[in-house]
């Protein structure tokens, strides 16, 4: 079953309520930032549509459940992208309209789940469109997002558009702490790092990555003090997960802006780093690091957009900033 966000507590008792009473839309569009648990409460959803006897939450038992906990149930469709793939394509898709103009063979409802939606191509975005013009009633088909935008207008008009916001930062806290064990400052200081998103924090933990983290500033101010080359240190960050290190590295060139306005250190996270990241604001003046930040943004868009983009090539055009936008 998938994991209960209790900072989606709100939509989930509407969506109870909905289900009481048989009035669910052919389609939702469940959109927010990164991080904060849209797949999971997408699938917990779905769980929650196919079960035989909610009362109110799906209930574990019924001949639904136990296939939905195989992961075979034949109501239930996921669209993501395949393996080794970042887009959703169009075959894909034609196999969801086919899917959702069938016959539910367990239960009263046939579900789908697509995500992320913004992963569909102009082809598959359009056979999109057909198969949420007429869908039969017994249809609920859920589409996940972080890039509203990017979606045809078409799309988001025929969708229930469901905007989730970011999680409180205690109550994630509190979840992010039950889920990994880690004590009070630990945990603060992974949910500051992870940009406040519960999952990302979880995701990172379970992976290992203050490691990885801690390589990447500190090779990051080798670099400023000369002791790396821009094209072997884009390289070896490249072989990493590309939007991580960017998101790090926005996060120092914020919390160096933070050092740079004379804040106090109430932050945890800023407090472990500032040596660190005294080191950069000695190298790169305020308006520079306020420039490198711009860049960061547009880069990570760029990898969230999914352009056609060279990584290595990009972290290489951002470190030679750094030479550029040097304060000595």
């Amino acid at each position: 079953m998938p994991l209960s966000l209790p900072w989606f507590n709100d939509q989930w008792s509407s969506w109870l309520k909905q289900n009481r009473q048989d009035s669910f839309p052919n389609a939702i569009l469940l959109t927010g930032p990164a991080g904060i648990g849209k797949l999971e409460l997408a699938r917990r959803l779905s769980c929650l549509l196919v079960c035989d006897r909610p009362d109110p939450e799906p209930c574990g038992e019924c001949k639904s459940c136990r296939l939905l906990e195989a992961g075979s149930h034949p109501d239930l469709m996921s669209v993501l992208p395949e393996e080794g793939s970042k887009s959703i394509k169009i075959d894909q898709v034609r196999a969801l309209s086919e899917f959702v103009h069938s016959r539910p063979q367990v239960g009263r409802r046939l579900v789908a789940v697509v995500s992320p939606a913004e992963a569909m191509n102009v082809y598959s975005a359009n056979a999109m469109l057909k198969t949420l013009e007429e869908p039969p009633t017994s249809v609920v088909i859920i589409l996940v997002t972080g890039q509203a935008s990017l979606l045809l207008p078409t799309i988001r008009s025929r969708c229930q558009i469901i905007k989730l916001a970011m999680p409180d930062t205690v109550l994630a806290g509190k979840w992010l702490a039950d889920h990994t064990g880690q004590g009070e400052e630990d945990t603060a200081q992974l949910l500051r790092s992870a940009g406040g998103q519960p999952l990302t924090g979880l995701h990172w933990y379970s992976e290992n990555a203050a490691d990885s983290q801690s390589q990447v500033l500190s090779s990051w101010i080798d670099y400023l003090e000369g002791k790396e080359d821009a094209f072997s240190l884009a390289a070896q960050w490249s072989k990493q997960d590309v939007e991580w290190v960017l998101h790090w590295l926005a996060g120092w060139l914020r919390d160096a802006m933070v050092i740079n306005s004379g804040a106090k250190d109430n932050d945890a996270y800023v407090r472990q780093s500032r040596q660190a990241l005294e080191a950069v604001t000695l190298r790169l003046t305020p308006e520079a690091i306020w420039h490198l930040y711009q860049a960061l943004i547009e880069a990570k868009k760029s990898v969230i957009e999914q352009r056609n983009l060279n990584p290595q090539l990009m972290l290489e055009n951002w470190l030679l900033m750094n030479k550029k936008k040097f304060s000595v």
